[in-house]
């Protein structure tokens, strides 16, 4: 009776832990809180990103929070993860988290103005540029001769640039193209050398990177290809 009852709690024991084993990553812990600063990129990109993550097995939420927020929510280890930095934040933020290798997005950083305002810093000595916080990109091609005007989004930013309440605007090229048919009349200037946006994951989740990196490999096949068609 005894050898039976032990059999039975072997068995048992084992059958949960190979249970365990086949269940999806999603299932094994919880929903990684990934964070953004971006708005109506999001919608562009997040949906199918999630789903593919899910096909890799890695469970995913993403929520907005300023990128200054961002960042000390990371720190804290109240997220898990940052998505689209350039790899200037690497240095930022290289004791609690690391870059996913493979990047989500690539482009440029402009300089816009309306079209009164040729977009060069030269011709915006003295005056406001509108820059969103925490973004060190920004912080890197800033002049030192402007003023900064902190901006919540760059739809807002846009929007302020067009009444006139700041004279140039600091905004990244996949951003610009999503929101630039909404605002016309402006002018645009390359200030920065092609950039990548990646994933920053917490050091606590590094075994997940080359996973990430797979399905975000697999994501850009899938939806560069249906974006091109």
């Amino acid at each position: 009776m005894i050898k039976q009852t032990h059999l039975c709690i072997w068995t048992t024991t084992v059958a949960a832990y190979l249970t365990y084993l086949l269940l999806p990553a999603s299932a094994n812990q919880d929903c990684l809180t990934i964070l953004s600063s971006f708005t109506k990129t999001e919608q562009q990109i997040l949906p199918s990103l999630q789903a593919k993550f899910a096909e890799y097995e890695i469970c995913a939420t993403f929520k907005f929070a300023r990128a200054d927020e961002a960042t000390a929510l990371l720190q804290d280890n109240r997220a898990d993860g940052e998505f689209l930095r350039t790899s200037d934040y690497q240095a930022k933020v290289s004791d609690f988290a690391m870059m996913i290798a493979e990047p989500v997005v690539d482009g440029h950083g402009l300089l816009v103005t309306g079209a009164d305002v040729l977009p060069s810093f030269k011709h915006l000595k003295g005056k406001s540029i509108g820059v969103m916080h925490g973004y060190v990109w920004q912080e890197k091609v800033f002049p030192k001769d402007a003023t900064k005007s902190f901006i919540q989004d760059y739809k807002s930013g846009l929007a302020m640039l067009q009444r006139g309440q700041i004279s140039g605007l600091l905004i990244d090229s996949l951003n610009y193209s999503i929101y630039k048919e909404n605002y016309g009349n402006l002018q645009t200037k390359q200030v920065t050398a092609k950039k990548y946006g990646y994933l920053f994951l917490h050091n606590r989740h590094k075994n997940l990177a080359p996973q990430i990196s797979w399905a975000i490999t697999a994501w850009k096949k899938e939806f560069y290809r249906v974006s091109s068609n």
